[in-house]
């Protein structure tokens, strides 16, 4: 293993060190600032960028929404952003609020910033929102804490848009999870489905939370090295058919990380495809999108011969094959993406890369691809003032705004 490859390698995989323990707060804080190059004194970006996407005669515009102080406006917003249906914007921020555990916050579509809740308020609160929320059926924002809840293990919380929080389920360890790092989706019915990075036989959990009764189910327990994933970081895609898709950082057949599928009427688990951390990337860290074919697309945080990071597909039909539809050269066009991508009408995948571009602070990518025909554009290259090191995704709206946070 070349030296280049094991420094990208420790580098993406540095995290999960930090959340296999109780009290990992301090070196999360510490890992969560340092990879965005803020220190102590955190400031972040919400940031709204209009691509030309399906509109050519559009100009590309990037506009800074709201920075952050770091004080009790919150703190690195590391999940992404979600929009009502009255066009207001949502998000976490991971550290700041009342309490230093986090905020949920409002962007009225009038424009102005809200903090809806502070994380640590309460006893036995969830703490440190590292995903976004969504939002449920009946309007709620609901969402997965790092740390927090009545065993300090992490929780599912339930926010009424700036009224009220709940904690819906506090992760106990073994044989429940532990530690919510990814998002949740909801089925038809309302339940609630999420991962958590530890717990279960220690490799990690699919969990489902009960529409009707909040009761959590453990679905699957990640048996860790042995050819099964391991330490899934992401959240979850959902088919039409009830089927869940995901990813682990580790695991697979050369730890290098798996993409899998979890039957919920079998309890069957399936790993696609194992990554061999060389060409084909690893340790992907990115909640899948899936197209109208039921393929699906993600992206890994690192590569070889660049170690810069890949964006990829996969068809559940043909486990053990991928196609890598582009490889960071880390460089201009961008490197090292932590988050997953979002799809337009056409087909376009826009995502995000936390280094790289022309000033080494990361990007805004497209890519347009048809056949054996793909094409990568970097729409936008962060500076430092305009924000820097996008780790979260990005969100999507009708009129081809992209939304997201540095």
């Amino acid at each position: 293993m070349s030296a280049t490859r094991k420094s990208a390698l420790a580098a993406a995989q540095e995290p999960l060190g930090l959340v296999r323990g109780r009290k990992a707060h301090a070196p999360l804080r510490n890992w969560l600032r340092r990879q965005a190059g803020l220190g102590t004194a955190a400031v972040a970006l919400l940031f709204l960028f209009t691509t030309g996407a399906g509109q050519q005669a559009r100009a590309q515009t990037f506009q800074s929404l709201y920075s952050f102080s770091g004080g009790s406006d919150g703190a690195n917003p590391y999940g992404g952003v979600i929009e009502d249906s009255s066009g207001d914007i949502y998000g976490n921020a991971t550290f700041g609020g009342a309490a230093g555990e986090g905020v949920l916050f409002q962007i009225p579509s009038g424009g102005g910033f809200n903090v809806c809740y502070s994380f640590g308020s309460q006893s036995a609160d969830g703490n440190l929102p590292v995903a976004g929320p969504i939002i449920d059926a009946a309007g709620n924002l609901v969402g997965t804490t790092f740390a927090g809840g009545s065993a300090g293990l992490g929780a599912v919380y339930r926010v009424s848009p700036c009224t009220g929080e709940q904690v819906v389920h506090s992760f106990s360890g073994n044989p429940d999870g532990s530690t919510g790092f990814g998002s949740l989706v909801a089925d038809a019915s309302g339940n609630l489905y999420g991962t958590t990075v530890n717990g279960g036989l220690g490799y990690g959990t699919i969990f489902e939370i009960n529409a009707s009764t909040g009761a959590e189910t453990v679905l699957y327990s990640f048996k860790g090295p042995a050819g099964d994933g391991s330490h899934p970081s992401a959240g979850l895609v959902l088919d039409s058919a009830g089927n869940l898709y995901g990813t682990t950082v580790n695991g697979g057949s050369y730890n290098d990380g798996t993409v899998f599928e979890f039957n919920t009427t079998s309890g069957a688990e399936t790993v696609l495809y194992s990554f061999t951390g060389i060409s084909d990337g690893e340790s992907p860290y990115s909640t899948l999108v899936m197209d109208s074919s039921g393929n699906l697309y993600g992206t890994t945080s690192a590569s070889e011969p660049n170690s810069g990071g890949t964006v990829f597909e996969i068809n559940p039909a043909t486990p053990g094959q991928i196609d890598t539809l582009y490889a960071f050269a880390g460089g201009s066009d961008g490197a090292y993406p932590q988050a997953g991508l979002v799809m337009d009408a056409s087909g376009n995948l826009y995502g995000t890369t936390a280094n790289g571009g022309s000033a080494g602070d990361g990007t805004v990518f497209e890519i347009q691809h048809s056949g054996s025909s793909v094409t990568e554009t970097v729409l936008y290259t962060f500076t430092g003032s305009d924000g820097a090191n996008p780790f979260a995704p990005l969100y999507l709206d009708s009129s081809y705004h992209l939304f997201g946070t540095t």
